[in-house]
């Protein structure tokens, strides 16, 4: 971690590496790492309210190698769109770095081989699929609001257009199950799948969610309800 003082009129970021893949589900994931942040936001803010530092998260990742602290490459990809999305609510939040861009090695019982974006022959992960769809999004849009109840986050965004940007997941990542939504639009609608699938599929006025999070743009108001 990168620590600075500010002493001087101009105040130099903090930059942090986020690394939990060895804690459980419960206390893992993308969740602890805004936790994480959060509580450094506040420290930093507190320390210095007429000069706050910016974060930079320089290092974040999750590795897939076979062995203690393994997370699946689909369980990854979940993780970092979920953190790409929520750190936008995190004021300080400047600029997010993964570790790293292809595997280091071909040792899959070494985690240090199997951080990557690629794997060894430069092949894509669903990681890749993941960071590439999201952060294309978030270029596109600018976060409006962003709730969370009933154990449910909701995210809202605006385009440079007209059009809005909808996202909606369930928080627990250890849940596997789905809950029931009803979604209900005036205007034209298209899901966009966080996969190397096909960009994007029509919208059902009734849909599930899952703690894989769901984006829906929307060219009039999106009207959500989620069951119990």
């Amino acid at each position: 971690t990168g620590v600075q003082t500010c002493a001087l009129p101009i105040c130099f970021p903090v930059t942090i590496h986020l690394n939990n893949y060895l804690n459980p589900l419960s206390d893992g994931g993308d969740g602890e790492f805004i936790k994480r942040l959060r509580q450094l936001e506040s420290i930093l803010k507190s320390a210095k309210p007429n000069n706050t530092p910016k974060i930079y998260v320089t290092e974040i990742g999750w590795p897939n190698h076979v062995g203690r602290g393994r997370v699946e490459p689909e369980l990854a990809a979940k993780f970092a769109s979920r953190f790409l999305f929520s750190a936008n609510d995190v004021g300080l939040s400047s600029g997010i770095w993964f570790y790293e861009f292809s595997d280091g090695g071909d040792d899959q019982n070494d985690k240090e081989d199997n951080f990557g974006i690629l794997d060894r022959n430069k092949r894509s992960k669903p990681i890749d699929c993941a960071i590439t769809t999201t952060v294309k999004l978030l270029r596109d849009f600018k976060l409006v609001s962003s709730t969370s109840t009933k154990g449910v986050t909701v995210q809202k965004y605006k385009g440079r257009t007209e059009n809005s940007l909808t996202t909606i997941w369930l928080n627990d990542v250890s849940d596997t199950t789905s809950r029931s939504v009803a979604l209900s639009s005036n205007g034209k609608t298209k899901v966009h799948l966080l996969s190397c699938r096909p960009p994007h599929k029509e919208l059902n006025e009734v849909t599930t969610i899952t703690n894989q999070p769901t984006v829906i743009e929307h060219e009039a108001d999106l009207n959500i309800v989620t069951g119990k």
